[in-house]
């Protein structure tokens, strides 16, 4: 509605911007803030995504900051990643199914991913010093002994993962 207004307040801060379609609004995490619209908007898509999917990213990607607090207050910006990952969610919230669900869950966290990548204050998107507690050499010993052995074989992730007492996850990040 180019008619209308919206207006935040809160936390030191105060914004208003017209309306416009696939105008995105960020706010960090914990913030209140009072929202005033001035004339009817005929659709609004909002997105809220828990601390606890940027608390995950923080600890597997040894964030320094806490990220959900970090992202910037801004309004009317345009982002097509958001919105495609927004209108998915959407379209998967309407049929829902057990596959949908898992979906909407990936796509939350890529979206709050997004958030840290592009929108958020302080470093917090920065990785901080390599891993305090790298490999050790008797796992990574083990690890590289399987590879010579099984060289010509096919070796996944998940085999030497097992060999070397890790997680996937853990022992492809400090290989």
């Amino acid at each position: 509605n180019k008619d209308g207004l919206v207006r935040r307040a809160g936390a030191g801060f105060c914004q208003e911007a017209t309306p416009k379609t696939g105008a995105i609004w960020l706010s960090p995490a914990g913030v209140g803030k009072e929202i005033a619209i001035t004339a009817p908007i005929p659709q609004t898509m909002h997105l809220y995504l828990p601390i606890a999917l940027f608390d995950r990213l923080k600890d597997d990607f040894n964030l320094p900051v806490a990220p959900a607090h970090s992202i910037r207050h801004a309004v009317g910006i345009g982002d097509d990643v958001i919105d495609q990952i927004g209108r998915s969610i959407l379209s998967e919230l309407t049929v829902e199914t057990a596959a949908g669900r898992m979906y909407v869950e990936t796509a939350s966290l890529m979206l709050a991913a997004r958030l840290i990548h592009k929108y958020c204050d302080g470093g917090s998107s920065a990785l901080t010093a390599l891993d305090a507690h790298p490999l050790d050499h008797v796992r990574l010993r083990r690890v590289l002994d399987c590879i010579s052995k099984n060289v010509d074989d096919d070796i996944t992730l998940a085999d030497l993962a097992r060999v070397g007492g890790q997680s996937p996850f853990h022992l492809a990040r400090k290989f």
